[in-house]
This record gives C-alpha cells, structure tokens and sequence, in this order.
C-alpha cells in the first residue's frame, strides 16, 4: 500500500514573503492617512491658530493669508521670502464677509481690505489676515451675513469670539480696547 501524506502545509519563505507583503501594503495605508492629517483646513473658526502652525511649520515670523479676485475664489499665504505652498482646504465663504475695525476715535467702522497686486494686476482683497514678526496678529469683527455671526479676531494669541449679534460682538471688543486686563 502507497499512503501519500494529505498534509501540505507553507514553507518558512512563503510564510516570510506574505509577512513582508503585508507590511508593505500596511506602510502604504498608513503613509496615505498621515498624508490626510497633514491636509490644513481653514476656516473663520480656526484661522490664527491654522495660520501660527503654518508660520512655524515653514520657519516664518510674519505671514500674510488673502483671499482675492474678483469672485473671491483665489487664495494665497504670504511669507517673508514669497508664496508659502501648503496643502490646504478653504472654509470659508468670503463672498458674505464684512469686516469692521476701530478708527483713530474709537467707533467701531466698516472698512475694506486693500488691493493686492499680483501678476502685474491689482485684485480685489475679500479677507486678509495677518501675523506681524511681534507676535501680534489682525484685529477686527468679521460679520458673516450668510451664517448671521460675528467673528472676533483679537491681537497676542486669543482665541477668536463668536457671537450671534454685532452689539455683543462690538461691547466685547470695546470692553478690552478699553480696559484692556494686564499688559
């Protein structure tokens, strides 16, 4: 009688080129999805704390973000040396934005941003949002007509304030300039 072994089982070289398959496939998967961290999103919400990690991220002091054209559909950031390029998503409808500032007598007015030139041509600014080499940034009320929010942007590391109305917003705002707590 002839009994052949039903038993057949994989080599130790199989079982190694499998293990190193999958580990390739793994480095891959996980390459993508720090690729996807990586990915900034920027919206009224987050806009100074996103722009101060875009600043240390590509060792600038100061940095200017714009939102421009016509339609308000272009963007850019601005660094010391030109153009930053980072991978970003945009959030932000600018379309709908108002801005408002304190002028030289302390009344909270309407203003509009300055033009930027680029490529030999003056656009117009829809938001412009700054941080200085001092560590200060941009300091408005940004009225959002679509949403029907306020959004304020206080110098030296604040958080941004949301309110539902522009009196809340600008009482705040007068309320620091004004009395400002520790300097």
């Amino acid at each position: 009688m002839n009994l052949v072994s039903a038993n057949r089982s994989f080599t130790l070289i199989e079982l190694l080129l499998v293990l190193i398959l999958m580990g390739l496939v793994y480095s891959f998967v996980a390459n993508s999805f720090t690729k996807m961290e990586k990915r900034k999103t920027i919206s009224l919400q987050n806009l100074p704390e996103t722009l101060r990690q875009i600043a240390e991220e590509n060792h600038q002091k100061e940095l200017r973000f714009l939102i421009y054209g016509y339609d308000c559909n272009k963007y850019t950031i601005l660094g010391e040396d030109g153009t930053i390029e980072v991978d970003t998503s945009i959030q932000i409808n600018s379309k709908n934005l108002i801005p408002y500032r304190l002028n030289y007598y302390g009344d909270l007015v309407q203003f509009q941003f300055f033009d930027f030139y680029h490529e030999n041509s003056s656009e117009k600014v829809c938001l412009e949002f700054q941080l200085f080499k001092n560590g200060s940034n941009s300091s408005y009320i940004l009225e959002d007509e679509k949403d029907k929010l306020f959004y304020l942007y206080r110098p030296y590391f604040q958080p941004v304030e949301i309110y539902k109305s522009f009196e809340d917003a600008k009482e705040n705002l007068l309320r620091e300039e004004l009395n400002p707590k520790s300097l």
